[in-house]
């Protein structure tokens, strides 16, 4: 199959060799008036759209690393996950691995290695809150560059859950959460964090530019502020987390 994406606004030409996984995509449609109202500098003609296809050879050498009873098509779905990014780095987008939400107007990456329990931390913010946020992408937004500020959006990797929204808003702060059998939360430095942000992008990096652009847009994300959250995944983690944003969204305000 070939088609065209609009992600983060920017077009992308994608060809397949599976088409069990075109719902995922299918809101992403260029001509899907769903598309978020972004300004983003989209290329100026077809020839500088990015065109993304994962080889038989990558497909095949990619098919290792996920479980044996893995379906074909599931592996290009993710395979593409990792080339796309890396494909729209050109402007200044990337993905990025963790559940996103918007409160407060702004939106808040809640990021770990798999596993960890983004997706619980979530429910338990929607547990605690229900009215006060909503959901950008449950495992791998997309996040940009825009006018020098950092904006987060959604992107067809939903995560199991499949939580999702074509919602974008300007990002408020990142939470590195770490399971533990206490909850505790402490604001990282830019030395302490770097690393743990920088390996969150999904990418290729084959190239310089690529390196490059992750860099730049992790620079600009340590910008805004970053917690450790040691938690036992229940509600009164999510509790601590929710009053030290208020608190530090209160003490920025008055300043």
């Amino acid at each position: 199959m070939k088609f065209r994406l609009n992600l983060a606004g920017v077009p992308v030409d994608v060809t397949t060799q599976y088409d069990e996984y075109y719902p995922y995509f299918s809101p992403y449609l260029e001509k899907n008036p769903g598309t978020p109202p972004l300004t983003p500098p989209c290329p100026a003609n077809d020839r500088d759209i990015p065109a993304v296809e994962i080889s038989p050879r990558r497909l095949q050498t990619a098919s290792r690393i996920y479980p044996p009873d893995s379906a074909a098509y599931y592996v290009e779905y993710m395979e593409l996950c990792p080339a796309i990014s890396s494909a729209i780095t050109v402007f200044d987008r990337i993905v990025f691995h963790a559940v996103s939400f918007i409160w407060k107007d702004l939106a808040w990456l809640v990021t770990a290695p798999s596993g960890t329990g983004k997706s619980t931390h979530y429910c338990l913010w929607k547990l605690l809150c229900p009215d006060e946020i909503q959901i950008i992408n449950g495992d791998k937004p997309i996040v940009y560059i825009e006018n020098d500020e950092v904006f987060v959006t959604t992107s067809p990797w939903t995560g199991k859950e499949n939580m999702s929204q074509r919602l974008t808003a300007k990002l408020g702060g990142i939470i590195v959460l770490e399971q533990s059998d206490s909850n505790e939360i402490t604001r990282l430095t830019v030395h302490e964090s770097a690393g743990k942000v920088f390996s969150q992008f999904l990418f290729d990096c084959n190239t310089e530019q690529e390196a490059k652009t992750a860099c730049r847009i992790a620079e600009k994300m340590l910008k805004t502020p970053v917690w450790l959250l040691k938690n036992r995944g229940d509600i009164e983690s999510a509790k601590l987390c929710r009053k030290t944003l208020e608190t530090y969204l209160e003490s920025s305000t008055s300043h």
